[in-house]
């Protein structure tokens, strides 16, 4: 919605692809970890999280050079990518401190 109304009033133009992508990566994460817990594998926890941070950022970085989009607005999609990371690590310390 953020994004719609930037679009809108001209301040900020980003290519809803690239935010998808950035969005269902993260998606995927916490959908992936959210079953770890579910089916009480809860050590592995912190392992699927890095793992997919890892994923994340080789990701990012591929998108980073290929899309000229990506370059010309570098800032904004980073801002993406850490807001994304910052929900997810809240999601995970709280599914970390239910576990004990």
């Amino acid at each position: 919605g953020a994004q719609y109304l930037l679009k809108e009033q001209g301040i900020l133009n980003l290519d809803f692809k690239i935010h998808f992508f950035i969005f269902f990566v993260s998606f995927i994460s916490l959908a992936t970890i959210l079953s770890v817990f579910a089916f009480g594998k809860t050590g592995w926890i912190g392992f699927f999280f890095l793992g997919f941070v890892l994923f994340k950022i080789i990701a990012i970085a591929y998108i980073a050079i290929k899309e000229p989009d990506f370059q010309k607005n570098l800032i904004s999609y980073f801002i993406l990518y850490w807001l994304y990371l910052a929900i997810e690590v809240v999601y995970v310390v709280k599914l970390v401190k239910k576990q004990d």
